[in-house]
């Protein structure tokens, strides 16, 4: 391999790593080839790189002309692989938009994704303070916020948060007015608005219609309020993202604004290899979708080479700027304090955990078990993983518990030797409960596994080997992230228990049915979710799922 890499030519072109089985393992570009493969065999190269170059076994490289050619070839062949090595962008957390319905009287409320007709602001990284502006727009608009029109006005009007239009005490067209100020404020277009409601506000007052001006002066000083939240004193006309990196030996954290004509409507955190050169991450974050018209960013690898691959790839002329003073670069520094605080935050509690618990390394990968069961029927275990401090969702497993019901110790042992029978052990494994549930884990472990348990009542962290548990502050940041960790694992359990009972609630109110069986029984669930659609469901229907004579039968049973 070393000779391979240094026979390379020195010209600028595109590598890829293979495995045994002639699987692309990683695909990187470089403006010498051979300087950038001899680095992958070095000393420093970190732990994942040195695991990517230990499962590979061969070496190919394409030449280009110039470093562009390079950075679409390579952007291409990430496309058409998809290498395990090579970054797949995931968000540190999932956040939520604002919605403004696509309605004859639209509403403004908090949407999680993005399957209702309307339109979507964000995603907003702070919940409290998308739900304070959802508050403030609706009341300040005098929006309905009840999700059908009732036949009579309710407290809301009365209270005079609303404007009343189920009983046409609003005009459509007013309504629709207010609503489209609430869009422009969302959108950061505030100028205009606060022009009107001051002139109105004076006009009121010199016509000693004082109530009326201190509801502009109220509605007025709303909305300096949401601006004082979300805008960014800048006079920029056009769309920009402005992307800072924090990186240690092991990993880099880039904080990623997005700006909306001077308002912040994004932040993203994203994580990914030390390694990883800063024009792979920004071609990674555009590879689905349209860049803007300015990224703001401290460095690129060539600035030139990134304007002029956007431009032949999605047609878009954008323009990488590296400010030295005013706006741009005080939106930097923002920035630039979001990835530091990052990842200051995660190698804290992560280098914490390490210390308490005597770890051998800093658990960058962390698995969490827990069971559910009730009234010893549908018992079912989760496991949640967490890579470097942020939920890794592809790394989330839901277990339906084969051995004994009712028994959270067997439970446990059993979803985590289903769990790793195939998979490689994480660097840490928590188990939601106490020494009992520890015990049964360590069963199906290799010894000196790194596994702890946590119990819910005091907090208590036991650890194989200790006679007594370990009690930790409760502002420490490492036990609060193993909070985080055991309550999103709680939440998968419950929610994956709830499904497994309803489903089994609607197949027992099928078994009087004839010719019904088990897989039939399924696929109704699966089509219609709940027994009350199944029994609602028209003849047609239900043929559909299940053929025309065992479908009639359903419906008739059902319908007697």
């Amino acid at each position: 391999m070393k000779d391979l890499a240094s026979r390379a030519p020195t010209k600028p072109g595109v590598y890829l790593f293979f495995d045994s089985k002639k699987q692309v393992l990683y695909v990187g570009k470089a403006k010498s080839l051979r300087l950038r493969l001899k680095s992958y065999f070095s000393s420093r190269v970190n732990d994942k790189t040195r695991l990517m170059v230990s499962k590979a076994v061969a070496i190919e490289h394409i030449i280009t002309r110039n470093e562009v050619e390079a950075l679409l070839l390579e952007n291409k062949l990430i496309n058409q692989h998809k290498p395990p090595y090579n970054i797949q962008l995931k968000d540190t957390q999932r956040y939520a938009w604002i919605i403004i319905t696509k309605e004859d009287y639209p509403r403004i409320f908090t949407a999680r994704n993005k399957k209702r007709a309307g339109t979507y602001f964000g995603p907003y990284t702070d919940g409290s303070a998308r739900r304070a502006m959802i508050i403030t727009l609706n009341k300040t608009f005098k929006l309905r916020t009840c999700r059908t029109l009732p036949k009579r006005v309710c407290l809301q009007y009365h209270i005079g948060n609303c404007s009343g239009p189920c009983q046409d005490f609003d005009t459509k067209e007013l309504y629709n007015e207010r609503v489209d100020k609430a869009r422009a404020i969302l959108e950061g277009k505030t100028s205009e608005i606060k022009k009107q409601l001051e002139q109105a506000m004076r006009s009121a007052a010199q016509e000693q219609a004082y109530e009326t001006a201190k509801d502009l002066r109220d509605t007025l000083n709303a909305i300096q309020e949401l601006e004082r939240r979300q805008v960014i004193d800048t006079d920029a006309t056009h769309d920009q993202t402005i992307i800072a990196y924090e990186k240690d030996e092991q990993e880099t954290v880039a904080a990623v604004l997005s700006v909306h004509r001077g308002v912040i409507s994004k932040k993203r955190e994203y994580r990914f290899d030390a390694n990883t050169t800063s024009d792979q991450f920004i071609t990674a974050l555009y590879r689905e979708t349209l860049p803007p018209k300015e990224i703001i960013t401290h460095h690129t690898d060539n600035d030139k080479a990134l304007e002029e691959y956007f431009n032949k790839t999605k047609g878009v002329r954008v323009t990488i700027t590296q400010p030295h003073r005013g706006d741009k670069k005080r939106l930097l520094e923002l920035a630039q304090e979001n990835a530091r605080n990052a990842l200051t935050e995660t190698n804290t509690a992560l280098s914490t955990l390490k210390e308490r618990l005597n770890l051998p390394a800093i658990p960058k990968t962390i698995d969490c078990f827990d069971v559910s069961t009730l009234q010893g029927s549908n018992t079912v275990a989760a496991s949640v993983r967490y890579r470097n401090g942020a939920p890794d969702p592809s790394g989330y497993r839901k277990y339906a518990i084969q051995g004994a019901q009712q028994d959270d110790f067997a439970g446990i042992e059993e979803a985590v030797r289903r769990r790793y029978a195939k998979e490689d052990l994480p660097d840490l494994i928590v188990i939601d409960g106490g020494k009992g549930q520890l015990q049964a884990a360590l069963k199906s472990l290799p010894p000196r596994t790194a596994v702890i348990a946590l119990a819910k009542q005091q907090e208590e962290i036991f650890v194989p080997g200790l006679p007594f548990p370990k009690k930790l502050p409760d502002n420490d940041p490492g036990l609060l992230l193993l909070r985080r960790i055991r309550d999103a694992t709680h939440r998968q359990a419950v929610g994956y228990h709830r499904t497994k009972r309803a489903t089994h609630m609607v197949q027992s109110s099928l078994d009087h049915i004839p010719g019904l069986g088990e897989k039939r029984k399924q696929a109704l669930y699966d089509r219609f979710k709940t027994f009350s659609r199944i029994k609602s469901a028209s003849k047609k229907e239900l043929q559909a799922v299940l053929g025309e004579k065992t479908g009639s039968t359903v419906y008739e049973s059902l319908n007697q």
